[in-house]
């Protein structure tokens, strides 16, 4: 007796998924066997599972997992395949033609914008047009020029996504061939009937080649009430399990079920005494029991005065749910029924959408560069733990970068880097750089000096966490010592780490300035000096 068990519900893991298909047989009384056809080749031994109920009064007295072997029509699938891969080229050249007209836009204001000027400056010079006509115009190419490259930012990163599909299609139909045999499963169920009537069978079981991963959408808003961080957390599926999944129960899991259950232990870790080697004579002509003699000393084997420490595996990272927990485990259960179809391309789940407050500063070690960087550091006060994942972020709708998630807990504090902001202005050059000969000594002293001007251009006051350094001594003889700082900075460290907490009213202007001392013997040659 054959069942008819569609998926209704996939639990993804790191590497694979627990799958459950649902049908329903009539039975008769006496002994019966159920088959279920079709199950994929990626289909774990072992994994096997069945429970029922219905009207029929039954008992179940054995499931079995055996290989079954089919033929896949190759033409049919050279044929869907194909059909994608046209679909996909299809899809690339619209986006191509989308990018071009961006394109042919932003060239248009750009050029709009060089020709109003020197027009404008010349209808201002003849009393022909009024600075408010430039200001408009300015105002016009300005917001068009935003859209633009938002639109652009967009199709670029669609782009990118649709080549990645191409060469996966590209790919799969290449590998496409003449028509041969698939391994696969069929589940042989075992049922003693007493009364007949209806079986409702769930038959569950493990495949491999399925995966997920987290992706965030991080947007910063600001309107009259302040500033809000809005976070969109996304689940990335993909699946290669010989099966595709249709409109199914989607759960997310951070469970590694196939992973060894074994509790690390350690062995001992001895150390021993490195042998001493006499010095090397007129070596003799090796003879046949000397090789006999050195056999044990195979490749691999431990070499003598070695130092073997075991390797314990890294504890497994907690991963986000939606506030479900299966022991250590983490759970999520996708509000809405998803398809994902056995092709490898990646599939987008929302998960959850929530706002938290950040707190706003900018951090510049103009050292490295002379920027500013926007930071917001907020606390999770959601009930989800972030995963460590990509995050895309925006500032507004402006998409201003690429930034890392790491692992956040509920409550824990965590720092975002919004890009560079040019209204925050740094400049640092040397104030000083002097060298002089210390009396009655024979040491050499030298003298540098920065100075760090700031500018805050934004319409209100700001805080920045300015960053800088004085150099190490890596010897006895070579003395380092911080000599002036003006302000005093608020935080020093013994790795010669400089940081400045600094307010800076709207349009104002502050100065940092530091000085530092080394002193080395004058027949010393130092390297790693200021250039």
């Amino acid at each position: 007796m054959e069942l008819e068990a569609t998926i209704v519900a996939a639990t993804v893991y790191e590497k694979n998924a627990r799958i459950t298909r649902k049908g329903k047989v009539a039975v008769s009384p006496g002994e019966v066997e159920v088959v279920l056809k079709g199950l994929p080749g990626s289909t774990v031994g072992d994994s096997l599972r069945v429970r029922g109920q219905g009207t029929a009064q039954a008992r179940l007295t054995g499931v079995e997992l055996r290989p079954a072997y089919y033929t896949e029509p190759a033409q049919a699938t050279v044929q869907q395949l194909t059909q994608r891969l046209r679909d996909l080229q299809a899809e690339e050249k619209a986006l191509a033609r989308q990018v071009e007209a961006e394109q042919s836009a932003k060239e248009f204001l750009i050029a709009l914008s060089r020709s109003a000027g020197e027009h404008l400056a010349k209808g201002i010079a003849y009393a022909r047009a009024q600075v408010a006509d430039g200001a408009s115009v300015l105002d016009f190419v300005r917001s068009n020029l935003v859209a633009v490259h938002e639109r652009l930012g967009k199709l670029e990163r669609e782009q990118e996504e649709l080549a990645q599909r191409l060469e996966q299609a590209q790919k799969e139909l290449k590998n496409a061939s003449t028509s041969r045999p698939k391994e696969g499963y069929e589940a042989v169920i075992g049922l003693e009937v007493s009364r007949a009537g209806d079986v409702e069978l769930e038959v569950i079981y493990m495949v491999s080649g399925a995966s997920w991963m987290p992706l965030y959408d991080l947007r910063l808003l600001e309107d009259g009430s302040g500033q809000r961080l809005e976070v969109s957390c996304l689940a990335q599926v993909t699946q290669r399990t010989g099966e595709d999944w249709d409109s199914v129960e989607l759960t997310l899991s951070t469970a590694k079920p196939l992973a060894s259950g074994r509790v690390p232990e350690l062995d001992p870790w001895y150390l021993r005494e490195a042998p001493t080697f006499p010095v090397a004579r007129a070596a003799p002509q090796p003879t046949m029991a000397r090789y006999l003699a050195a056999a044990p000393e195979a490749a691999g084997a431990e070499p003598e005065g070695a130092l073997l420490e075991e390797k314990v595996a890294e504890p497994v990272a907690a991963l986000m749910a939606e506030a479900s927990e299966a022991g250590p485990a983490l759970t999520y259960r996708v509000p809405k029924r998803l398809s994902v179809p056995s092709d490898g391309s990646p599939h987008k789940a929302h998960v959850a959408l929530f706002e938290l407050s950040p707190q706003l500063d900018y951090v510049s070690a103009p050292k490295l560069a002379e920027a500013a960087h926007l930071r917001a550091k907020a606390a999770n006060t959601s009930n989800y733990v972030l995963l460590p994942g990509e995050a895309n972020v925006f500032w507004g709708d402006e998409f201003v970068g690429r930034s890392a998630i790491e692992n956040i807990t509920p409550g824990q504090e965590f720092e975002l880097s919004l890009g560079v902001d040019d209204r925050i202005t740094v400049e640092r050059k040397p104030s000083a750089i002097s060298a002089e000969k210390a009396l009655l000594r024979d040491v050499r002293r030298l003298r540098y000096g920065y100075e760090i001007k700031l500018r805050n251009l934004t319409p209100k006051a700001q805080r920045v966490i300015l960053r800088d350094q004085i150099p190490l001594s890596r010897h006895e003889r070579i003395v380092v010592r911080l000599d002036n700082a003006d302000p005093t900075p608020t935080t020093t460290t013994e790795m010669g780490l400089l940081e400045w907490e600094l307010a800076l009213e709207a349009g104002a202007e502050r100065v940092v300035r530091f000085s530092f001392l080394i002193e080395h013997p004058r027949d010393m040659r130092v390297i790693g000096l200021p250039a």
